[in-house]
């Protein structure tokens, strides 16, 4: 994955993996040869040539430090005794990325000499649609535009122009047309371009072109030999692929609802157009792929390609007492002449520079946060460092929205306002209080402003309002998910606890500010939290008092549970304390009085006397250690401290956690949740002691070398144990619960800050119905009608990648 311009931003680089089931056991996850970026060695030895792709080399990864943003992979080659240390940098105020590679030969080996080599299939897209966030990697195999081999600055130009072939509708998704392409035209028409011309072309191209991506790549030292290809990668046959594995899903799994319709699945299916338009455009000029033309050794030196195209770059390794050092360097820009300023300021720099400067970037933003007790163990520490390294990473700068994760496949590059409202918890526990006030800023103007009946293609459920009756997405909820540009971004549109966690992170947000800071932080976002406040408010159903049938979570079927109710419950009181801080004394009782009947209405619903634990949905058994469960402890803090129903909840909650993280069954999902809720309000010899020793096991389930969680951990072995971790690793908000459950383990202060310092106004005595004994009805009078639930596919491209993955999540069939 490359993104730009920011982490939410589309991808810039061709590649696909496989969704098989034994996707582990392919080589490189089933991507083909010509996807992706990736260097290498032509090497001379006593026995003739090779060139060897570094990626098949035996490898370890680590970080430049603990608190560093700077990958380093040493690779080893011991038949050839080399070792190669590759180091990626990207530059802190330019958008540029080194890749460095330290060559050391041993003094036995038999390489005489070698080069440096560079692959790579940039494919820069400006396709981004609403709703359906994979434009900008399932469709590549019409994303890209041309590149050109620019003489003076020894580079390869990629360029996608803004006005040109930019898939942002899901009419342009299904339109198969290929467009002009403009100047570059009249070159490819030539059997036999001249230089003089292509200079010119290469020159011209910021007056022929609007603005969009522009990438320039070149090697340092300069490259001696190029190649700019026709992409021969069959990127089609890979769709085709995923296209073919969803729809025999049913039959792997029977029972098991398909995450989309199977003809939308078979509708994904498509032609690589790259033969079509060079014959239907009349090009004459047609460069051999470039990671086809590395074959024989030799590069062609083709300095034009259009539509779809890929390159390679030569240099020299230089060895000084048996060491060589090269790079590749990528920068990116809108324009050609901005990448091309970003490439000088940072080659004017040593590589030793460009690395110290990204390191320091990175402890100037962390070095301040608060750290978990050392007592908690080394391993602890680092794991919560790079929890909140991944968090700086897919922090987008300008407007202060991170990303859920920097994967794409599936697309979890877009900011979660649920999982936001984490990262926000968790940078005020870290005292990074600006990038939360930033964050929630930007969030203020998003949520929808019109009620909407979503699109028919991907949002085939919708709810009915209590109020009206109208079958609508109701105005005033924030979206399932957005880029940083504010586009939405996925298409499950009334997901009430993202909403409602919104809120309650306003509420602690507030709390941690000083308190002269308070009121006007309030006062600026007052508008859309108070419509959203009293869209919640509404949204409940007339029998139960409990929240009225909406998404909950990610997914498409509309539904009422414990989920919504503990988090609306939550956004309630914080939406009191909000109001009370704003002197709007009446809106602060109105939302207190609704908490206080959500606070009945769920333990009627949702507390199992039988059991004395919380159950997710009526009828239901209890889930130990569900997500649901543990919030409702927090932030909800449904039970008071002493509660006789606290520890018996947390110890249940912890005993399910605990087989997983010793290896005993097959893995888990969210450990962290029951974790954190343990760590804050368990009894010290009880269920928070649990919760130290699962913290310990869980980071040990971390990526061994980089300190990596997923989404999902699978048990791979249970000697040791050993685990995988899949599903968008680093999955930032799993990283997070683990940094939020280490400090709470450290100090809980930071955790009650809202009540601790936003009061809750008083309520007149009232007169008021208490749950019934049989857990049925709190007795509460709600105006309206009850929303209609049922199931629905999300029937969308988008889902390739998302259902696929919340497939995964609730059934656990993790390859």
């Amino acid at each position: 994955m490359v993104s730009w311009p920011s982490p939410s931003f589309t991808d810039q680089i061709a590649y696909i993996a496989s969704n098989d089931l034994d996707v582990r056991s392919m080589p490189h996850l089933g991507a083909v040869d010509g996807m992706g970026s990736y260097v290498g060695l032509f090497v001379q030895t006593s026995s003739g040539t090779e060139l060897t792709w570094l990626r098949d080399w035996e490898h370890e990864q680590t970080y430049s430090n603990d608190l560093s943003a700077v990958p380093v992979t040493t690779f080893t080659r011991a038949d050839l005794g080399l070792t190669v240390v590759l180091t990626d940098i990207v530059s802190p105020d330019e958008d540029v990325l080194t890749r460095h590679v330290e060559v050391t030969r041993a003094e036995d080996s038999t390489v005489t000499d070698a080069r440096f080599i560079a692959y790579e299939n940039l494919s820069p897209s400006l396709s981004m649609i609403p709703e359906l966030p994979v434009a900008d990697w399932a469709l590549d195999s019409r994303n890209d535009f041309l590149a050109v081999y620019d003489r003076d600055r020894n580079a390869i130009i990629h360029l996608h122009p803004g006005d040109r072939h930019v898939i942002n509708s899901i009419i342009k998704a299904a339109d198969n047309g290929d467009g002009d392409f403009g100047p570059i035209e009249d070159l490819l028409a030539q059997a036999h371009p001249s230089d003089e011309d292509i200079d010119a072309f290469v020159a011209s191209l910021d007056s022929s072109y609007e603005s969009g991506v522009a990438i320039l790549v070149t090697t340092e030292p300069p490259p001696i030999a190029f190649q700019v290809g026709g992409d021969a990668t069959p990127i089609c046959a890979k769709v085709d692929e995923l296209a073919d594995n969803i729809i025999a899903l049913p039959e792997a799994f029977p029972g098991v609802p398909p995450p989309m319709d199977l003809n939308v699945a078979s509708a994904l299916r498509c032609e690589d157009a790259l033969p079509t338009i060079q014959s239907e455009h009349g090009w004459q000029w047609r460069p051999v792929d470039a990671l086809a033309d590395l074959d024989d050794g030799e590069l062609s030196g083709s300095r034009l390609s259009g539509a779809q195209t890929n390159g390679v770059l030569a240099t020299t390794l230089d060895f000084t007492n048996n060491v060589a050092e090269a790079n590749v360097t990528f920068a990116f820009g809108a324009t050609t002449s901005e990448a091309a300023a970003a490439l000088a300021t940072v080659t004017s720099e040593s590589t030793g520079d460009r690395l110290a400067a990204a390191e320091a970037e990175t402890h100037a933003a962390l070095g301040g946060a608060a750290l978990p007790d050392p007592e908690l163990g080394e391993r602890v520490m680092r794991v919560a460092k790079r929890a909140l390294v991944n968090l700086y990473v897919g922090r987008d700068r300008e407007v202060g929205a991170i990303v859920a994760s920097i994967a794409r496949q599936p697309p979890y590059h877009l900011d979660w306002p649920r999982d936001g409202a984490f990262f926000s918890a968790a940078l005020d526990v870290a005292g990074l209080e600006p990038w939360v006030t930033q964050r929630a800023e930007w969030m203020a103007d998003l949520a929808r402003q019109h009620p909407t009946q979503g699109n028919f293609l991907l949002t085939p459920e919708v709810p009915f309002d209590p109020d009206t009756g109208a079958q609508e997405f109701p105005a005033f909820a924030w979206e399932m998910n957005y880029f940083a540009d504010g586009t939405t971004g996925g298409p499950i549109r009334f997901e009430i606890d993202n909403t409602a966690l919104h809120i309650w992170s306003l509420a602690l947000h507030t709390a941690h500010l000083e308190e002269d800071e308070r009121a006007p932080f309030v006062e600026s976002l007052w508008p859309s939290t108070k419509a959203a406040l009293d869209l919640l408010d509404r949204w409940r159903d007339a029998d139960t008092g409990l929240p009225a049938p909406a998404n909950e979570d990610d997914n498409v079927e509309l539904t009422s549970g414990l989920h919504s109710a503990s988090t609306v419950y939550t956004a309630m009181l914080a939406g009191s304390r909000l109001a009370l801080v704003l002197g709007e004394e009446d809106d602060a009782r109105r939302y207190l009085r609704t908490a206080r009947e959500l606070e009945r209405g769920l333990l009627a619903q949702y507390f199992d006397k039988t059991h004395g634990l919380l159950i997710p949905a009526t009828g239901r058994d209890p889930v130990p250690g569900s997500g649901p469960a543990a919030w409702t402890v927090w932030p909800a803090r449904i039970f008071e401290s002493g509660d006789a129903r606290l520890e018996p909840q947390l110890t249940s909650d912890m005993d399910s956690v605990m087989p997983k993280l010793r290896g005993e069954l097959e893995g888990g999902v969210y450990t962290a949740k029951p974790i954190l809720s343990a760590a804050l309000y368990g009894l010290d010899d009880g269920a928070k002691e649990q919760a130290r020793e699962a913290l310990r096991l869980l980071a040990d389930a971390a990526t061994p070398d980089t300190l990596h969680f997923g989404e999902v951990y699978v048990t791979t072995s249970k000697i040791g144990p050993t685990w995988s971790n899949r599903v968008a690793p680093p999955h930032i908000w799993e990283g997070i619960l683990f940094y939020m459950a280490a400090m709470a383990l450290t100090d809980v202060t930071p955790f009650n800050a809202d009540i601790d310092n936003l009061p809750l106004p008083e309520l007149p005595a009232e007169a008021s119905s208490e749950s019934t004994d049989d857990g049925g009805s709190c007795g509460c009078r709600v105006a309206g009608r009850a929303g209609a639930s049922g199931l629905g596919t999300m029937g969308a491209l988008g889902l390739i990648g998302l259902g696929v993955a919340a497939l995964i999540r609730r059934r656990r069939l993790v390859a």
